[in-house]
């Protein structure tokens, strides 16, 4: 109330700003508010929140035994991207593993649940607990990100067919990755017998990589003509090395990758690139689930996976 008389507006609009509920306030009058709340160091009282009967702000992702199906490491950057857009909507993530509906329907009801993300589980659980919950309930599967990976491998093999190469070495610090399954797909589906292809695994550590580079990147080059990393950072590494020893790309040797395109098109040459996230599906399941939320149409959409060409390939 302090800070609604300060600035000149209601309670609820200070509140509904220092919930991030600002669609329907003007932009400076948001901004005067957040001022005056950080200003007085205001804290929203959780408790006091859960007792009003108001919004909690509490989204609620639950994770069935399942989840053992998946990587450690993809899991964790999962939950990661998940975490970061509900934050950015102004409200709070609550993260728990669970076994039953029961137990979700529990701290549900304890937590005032705005809506629920369930991984991990079997098919029938996200209509038990929708049922049971009377929120936004979806489902996610945090696997897709392999999925997108061979999809895009196979993209990039069919290109490596298309524009006729056939000597390929492909450039990983993962062994056996995603990536390369698909360009190995994508020729054996095209019976390319005539491709030759050769995967180099790189250290994970910089300097040990660098030795790597010195030792064997001249030699991969003049052998292969045509080198693929699996990630944006790698291939503008190798290119830096590359061009200390004076091999010429792309009159010499063809460079090419995967990534998120950020750096590809500041690399000279241009960087040809397989731009795609993986983590796409994260922010898909939370938009999808706030417009649940918000009584609006789900488009779930499908992750973009798309071929850049740039000078860096002949």
């Amino acid at each position: 109330k302090e800070i609604a008389a300060e600035a000149g507006v209601s309670p609820t609009t200070v509140s509904n700003v220092a919930l991030g509920k600002t669609e329907r306030i003007s932009e400076k009058t948001v901004q005067r508010v957040q001022r005056l709340l950080e200003e007085k160091k205001y804290v929203p009282s959780m408790g006091n929140r859960l007792l009003s009967g108001k919004y909690s702000c509490v989204v609620g992702v639950m994770i069935g035994k399942n989840i053992e199906n998946a990587e450690a490491g993809e899991v964790a950057l999962w939950i990661r991207e998940v975490e970061k857009e509900i934050s950015r909507r102004g409200c709070y993530m609550l993260l728990h593993f669970s076994v039953s509906g029961d137990e979700i329907q529990r701290l549900a009801m304890m937590w005032k649940m705005e809506g629920i993300i369930l991984t991990g589980f079997e098919g029938k659980m996200e209509e038990s607990v929708r049922s049971r919950c009377a929120i936004p309930v979806i489902s996610a599967k945090i696997g897709n990100a392999v999925e997108t990976e061979l999809e895009a491998g196979e993209l990039m093999g069919r290109y490596v067919l298309n524009y006729g190469h056939r000597s390929v070495c492909f450039m990983d610090d993962e062994n056996a990755h995603a990536y390369w399954r698909g360009m190995k797909r994508a020729f054996q589906n095209e019976k390319a017998a005539s491709v030759q292809v050769k995967y180099l695994q790189l250290p994970s550590d910089r300097d040990n990589r660098i030795d790597f580079y010195k030792k064997n990147l001249a030699r991969v080059a003049f052998e292969e003509k045509l080198l693929v990393f699996a990630n944006e950072y790698h291939a503008a590494e190798a290119m830096g090395y590359l061009g200390d020893m004076g091999i010429l790309v792309p009159g010499e040797v063809s460079v090419a990758s995967f990534g998120d395109d950020i750096f590809a098109p500041l690399m000279r040459p241009g960087l040809t690139v397989v731009k795609m996230n993986p983590l796409q599906s994260a922010v898909k399941t939370v938009e999808m689930l706030y417009a649940l939320m918000r009584d609006e149409t789900v488009n779930p959409g499908k992750e973009r996976i798309e071929l850049v060409l740039r000078d860096s390939v002949k």
